[in-house]
């Protein structure tokens, strides 16, 4: 278990990881660098996913992410923080449908069973976003949207399945920015 927490363990966890997201998704999957500690910290950075014609869907700078193990193993889903910094996403919808489709059909359940879903709580108590940019476009409806988001935070998060709801204690936004283009 010692061995996780070495630098060169842990980026043989992230080439695998890069592999297997490549393959299942039919997508091109690049991560600069995982570090995880069994304190229940991680951090991935540079991470870059593209599509089957080499066209950017997302980078992400850096996420983090800090909570309880222990918590976590028994399905209490308690974050104590997370960070998501300097993304860049596009979402393009053309006749053939999303460039994003690969990657929901890679992670679509194939059991397709009308079961009721189990209820799911998730507990934040800080979540931070810094330089997020979203585009989405699409030649279908002829929208174009643009999305710069500078800076969010926000202080005691709940999100709950059921029923489907989001709280939040404090929520702050800043340098934000949204253009929407028709043509």
């Amino acid at each position: 278990i010692l061995l996780i927490h070495v630098p060169a363990v842990q980026k043989q966890i992230t080439r695998k990881l890069e592999s297997y997201l490549s393959a299942r998704t039919k997508s091109n999957v690049a991560i600069e660098r995982i570090r995880f500690s069994l304190l229940g910290e991680l951090v991935i950075e540079g991470v870059k996913l593209q599509d089957a014609a080499q066209k950017e869907i997302v980078t992400i700078g850096r996420m983090e992410a800090k909570s309880n193990i222990l918590d976590l193993l028994k399905g209490q889903y308690n974050i104590k923080e997370i960070s998501i910094s300097d993304v860049r996403a596009y979402l393009i919808e053309d006749d053939k449908g999303l460039n994003i489709q690969l990657i929901l059909d890679a992670f679509q359940s194939k059991d397709q069973k009308d079961a009721p879903s189990k209820e799911v709580n998730i507990h934040f108590n800080k979540v931070a976003l810094n330089n997020i940019s979203f585009t989405y476009a699409s030649t279908i409806s002829h929208l174009t949207i643009d999305a710069q988001l500078g800076e969010f935070t926000s202080d005691n998060i709940v999100y709950t399945t059921s029923p489907l709801r989001i709280k939040a204690d404090s929520i702050s936004l800043a340098h934000t920015s949204i253009d929407i283009f028709t043509a």
